[in-house]
């Protein structure tokens, strides 16, 4: 097996994180799915999201190893000596056994093979709030809210309460865009605000308190947005 087969631009894909709904029914695998101009087959349905942080832990494993790969054939290509040649050989050999046993194992898991492009669809996503260790103790909010203890979800230690969903591709679709744009845009602002400080270009400084001042409109009708559709302050 080649390493330059390795190419993974499909971490920017993956397969299906979905729950039955009125709006979005279980995908079946083996279902096409229609994505603009394109169709996409079902391979795996993520239930829980456990599955789909093990399958991204795994994931990223696999995306270090190759990353690996490419590196020692990259020292390979440039070395002279031949003991430390053979010695790179040796390791690029190990990392490709680990690769070939990885991309194994996922497609016995999860359908995926590291030749394929996938694309990850969100059918569902629960929005949820942080619960004190009180609040979990007593299913009551400081403010006196009761608190319904199907809608608790815990978490390496914590609590939090399911606050809504969000149910649908095309709906989940448009959060995901929207909550992207808020991260994009404080950390634009971040950057923006770093380049100001004992700034003493005029023209420079114009500039970029111009890109601030339109960045911060743009933050203002996202985090809006969340608030009014999904009830997430900034």
């Amino acid at each position: 097996m080649k390493a330059l087969k390795y190419l993974f631009s499909i971490f920017a894909a993956a397969c299906t994180l979905g729950a039955q709904t009125a709006k979005s029914p279980e995908l079946a695998l083996g279902d096409i799915v229609k994505f603009g101009d394109k169709s996409y087959m079902v391979v795996f349905n993520f239930d829980n999201y456990p599955k789909y942080e093990e399958f991204q832990r795994n994931t990223l494993i696999m995306k270090n190893t190759n990353a690996a790969i490419l590196d020692l054939i990259d020292k390979i290509g440039k070395e002279s000596d031949p003991v430390a040649k053979t010695n790179l050989e040796r390791q690029l050999k190990q990392f490709q056994d680990e690769f070939d046993i990885n991309d194994k194992t996922m497609q016995r898991g999860y359908n995926f093979s590291s030749k394929r492009n996938y694309m990850l669809m969100f059918l569902k996503t629960n929005i949820c709030i942080p619960i004190s260790k009180e609040e979990f103790s007593q299913f009551q909010f400081k403010s006196g809210e009761k608190i319904n203890p199907l809608d608790i979800v815990s978490k390496d230690g914590a609590h939090y309460m399911r606050k809504t969903s969000i149910d649908g591709f095309s709906e989940n679709t448009q959060f995901q865009k929207v909550l992207r744009d808020s991260l994009t845009y404080r950390s634009e602002l971040a950057q923006l605000r770093k380049r100001l400080d004992n700034n003493s270009n005029l023209k420079e400084v114009s500039e970029i308190s111009e890109k601030i001042a339109e960045l911060e409109k743009a933050l203002k009708q996202s985090e809006q947005e969340l608030f009014t559709k999904y009830g997430l302050k900034g």
